[in-house]
């Protein structure tokens, strides 16, 4: 009778424990956390004054009823209700509002709830007059939103 040698029963040992290989999948691949792509829908608000470049400012005092994380010298998040969280940045003589959601309905509500601050912070006819806004769709996530 002979004996395996050491190395085929390691070997044994080793298949033994081990669970057949699966095949790979974007799901599952052994080398990563099995995980899915999530994909989310990005605009972004730019606010320009049209006579006073103080309205931008009182804005932004506004927005300082809301939890505010600082992000830069020019930047800050912060988390708006009905709209989640904002990347608010100052630019040159304008602000940009940078939201994010996971599908087109959850986007129309931030955008509306950021119009809503405007009309609440201004006075609905007074914000028309006070500042312009723009939206533009966006194809990423600006990094601190994400």
């Amino acid at each position: 009778m002979s004996q395996p040698s050491p190395a085929g029963l390691v070997g044994s040992m080793i298949s033994a424990v081990s669970p057949a290989p699966r095949e790979a999948s974007p799901v599952h691949r052994p080398d990563t956390i099995a995980c899915q792509r999530v994909r989310m829908h990005s605009s972004l608000a730019t606010l320009t004054a049209l006579h006073s470049p103080h309205s931008l400012g009182v804005f932004v005092e506004r927005l300082g009823r809301y939890l505010r994380l600082p992000v830069d010298a020019h930047s800050f998040v912060v988390a708006i209700p009905g709209a989640g969280r904002v990347l608010v940045r100052s630019e040159a003589g304008c602000l940009t509002l940078s939201i994010v959601a996971a599908d087109e309905r959850g986007l129309a509500a931030a955008m509306g709830a950021i119009v809503g601050e405007l009309e609440q912070g201004f006075g609905r006819s007074d914000f028309r007059r006070s500042i312009a806004v723009r939206w533009q769709r966006r194809d990423t996530v600006p990094t601190p939103l994400r």
